[in-house]
């Protein structure tokens, strides 16, 4: 039987030609990883394009064994769709990345993203630094771009507050980009991630962007626009969010301000308007975090007890995960999470899935 270590190389070879696409590779997954290795029909039974089939005939072709280690020495780890680090939340959007590209350590906890215009206002300033400063005072990551203006300050703020952040990049992320910001993109890393589904090497290209923003989006249980015109990409990362039924919100500005039309006009599609970081909080259910940290951090009742605790937040994480990140039998996990459930630190969603509740 294939193992994940065999499966995840096989992904990472794939990934590494921008020609194959993430419908492709979903393509293949399902169809049996090893399958593309040992059969050519498989490549030929799919109706691929030709630059697809040959893409795909190269890899299969020029095959590394030693990818994942060769990223590995470049400080990048390769995080398959089927790992348990890989975010849950991401998971579940239309067309995931089948795999990440990974500077740092990925946070554990509800992500909430936050984007807007390079260009940002003395106005925007304000608002960004209030939010992302409140925000990851409450134990939320902070998603976002990197780029310029609302991204970049609230990368910085989460950070300046003792919080995690996490910078989803439109090229390799070994290309900390703009370059202006590669001291920004370090602090990041070391204080939360910088990902990427593009391979080390990658450009930031214009059409990246939008395949950039649907990830944001999709690691994050709602999208905060500030300051954006009606036309820019912080619209796109709003749309992705609602397609993927997450919730938007959308900061009002001055009606003299050209960025505040995508804020305004994304209100009156239905967006959230804040007014504080409270109606985030409320509306995505946060709004007991801080109560909910401290019963995380509070001392266990049993050993058990303590390395569950240690994994459980605010967003739902599923049985099969605890039982591959805990060092316990899953019968032993079963029993003490029914324990806590029954003192009122633990609720089950269903469908066995877990939060840590105050």
């Amino acid at each position: 039987m294939r193992s994940r270590d065999e499966d995840r190389i096989i992904l990472a070879n794939l990934q590494s030609d921008l020609r194959i696409g993430p419908k492709t590779l979903h393509i293949l997954l399902q169809s049996g990883l090893d399958s593309y290795l040992k059969h050519e029909r498989l490549i030929n039974n799919f109706n691929f394009t030709k630059p697809v089939r040959d893409a795909l005939r190269q890899t299969k072709n020029n095959f590394d064994k030693d990818i994942l280690r060769t990223l590995g020495k470049s400080g990048i780890k390769y995080l398959a769709i089927f790992d348990p680090e890989y975010p849950e939340l991401l998971k579940k959007i239309n067309t995931p990345p089948v795999g990440l590209y990974v500077r740092g350590d990925l946070p554990v906890g509800p992500y909430v993203s936050i984007v807007g215009n390079r260009k940002i206002s003395t106005y925007g300033q304000r608002v960004t630094v209030d939010l992302a400063t409140k925000l990851a005072a409450e134990g939320i990551v902070i998603a976002s771009g990197m780029a310029l203006g609302v991204d970049g300050m609230a990368h910085r703020a989460s950070i300046e507050a003792g919080g995690k952040t996490v910078a989803v990049l439109a090229g390799g992320a070994d290309r900390l980009y703009p370059a202006s910001h590669y001291n920004l993109g370090l602090s990041i890393v070391n204080n939360g991630a910088v990902v990427s589904e593009f391979p080390p090497g990658t450009q930031s290209l214009r059409h990246h962007f939008p395949i950039r923003n649907r990830v944001i989006a999709g690691l994050s249980l709602g999208t905060i626009v500030i300051e954006a015109e009606e036309k820019s990409g912080s619209l796109i990362t709003a749309r992705s969010a609602l397609e993927e039924n997450r919730d938007v919100f959308a900061v009002p500005g001055s009606i003299y301000s050209a960025g505040s039309a995508g804020p305004h006009f994304l209100i009156k599609m239905g967006a959230k308007l804040v007014h504080r970081v409270e109606d985030i909080l409320l509306e995505l259910g946060l709004e007991k975090s801080k109560t909910q940290k401290r019963a995380r951090e509070s001392i266990a009742d049993s050993k058990e007890e303590a390395l569950i605790l240690k994994l459980l937040t605010t967003e739902p994480i599923s049985f099969e995960v605890l039982a591959d990140q805990i060092d316990l039998d899953p019968a032993a996990i079963s029993s003490t999470l029914t324990l806590m459930e029954m003192k009122g630190r633990v609720r089950n969603l269903g469908n066995n899935q877990f939060v840590l509740v105050g």
